[in-house]
């Protein structure tokens, strides 16, 4: 994928979460004015409103991560992490976030697609660390029976595990994560390092690029 796709791709994402942001806040209204209605919390009700924060969370997270993002255009640490803990709320793993006040969303964006990258690698749980230094991003993923199996590592190097000869498939949308990241790095993979229980992912300072 070229920079003039990754940027049309980067709008259309933009342009999908703008228009389900406002009916998912219309829904969410719509449920505590039923509350105050009713003057009681009913149990459907807490599970209706989990649900849409849940997809709010979802979609707060998937605008920065699949949306567009400009030049010199920044987010903040505080926004960054609420959107992980809204993102990752219902989830097995946990994601930590160490950067400056304030980073550049280019390299937010593919920061949070390389999490949706080792999220496939813990399919038991485990931790996700995102730390920013002089040199890039270092991400690193723990957990039990970590997993390196998905299609999609391939598309960033790593070796499949199986000995199997037949040619890879066609990409789907779970790979487009990997497909993506791959994009920012306009074609060259990450340094991906792995361990036992570990596998970390170094991004370069992305600054400048779109």
């Amino acid at each position: 994928m070229d920079t003039d796709n990754l940027q049309l791709a980067g709008l259309l994402g933009s342009r999908i979460c703008h228009d389900l942001i406002s009916p998912l806040g219309a829904i969410g209204n719509g449920l505590e004015l039923i509350q105050l209605a009713l003057a009681r919390d009913l149990p459907e009700l807490a599970l209706a409103r989990e649900a849409a924060d849940a997809a709010s969370g979802r979609l707060k997270f998937f605008r920065i991560c699949f949306g567009n993002a400009a030049n010199g255009e920044q987010i903040t640490h505080a926004e960054l992490a609420s959107i992980l803990d809204a993102r990752f709320a219902a989830s097995r793993i946990t994601v930590s976030w160490q950067s400056a006040p304030s980073v550049m969303r280019v390299e937010a964006r593919a920061c949070l697609l390389a999490v949706l990258c080792l999220e496939t690698a813990l399919p038991r749980g485990g931790e996700i660390s995102v730390t920013q230094h002089q040199d890039g991003w270092h991400l690193v993923a723990r957990g039990a029976g970590l997993r390196l199996t998905a299609p999609g590592w391939q598309i960033l190097g790593v070796s499949a595990t199986t000995t199997a000869t037949t040619a890879p498939a066609a990409p789907t949308a779970r790979e487009v994560p990997f497909l993506l990241l791959l994009a920012h790095g306009a074609g060259k993979a990450p340094l991906i390092e792995t361990g036992e229980d570990m596998v970390e992912i170094h991004l370069p300072a992305l600054r400048g690029r779109r």
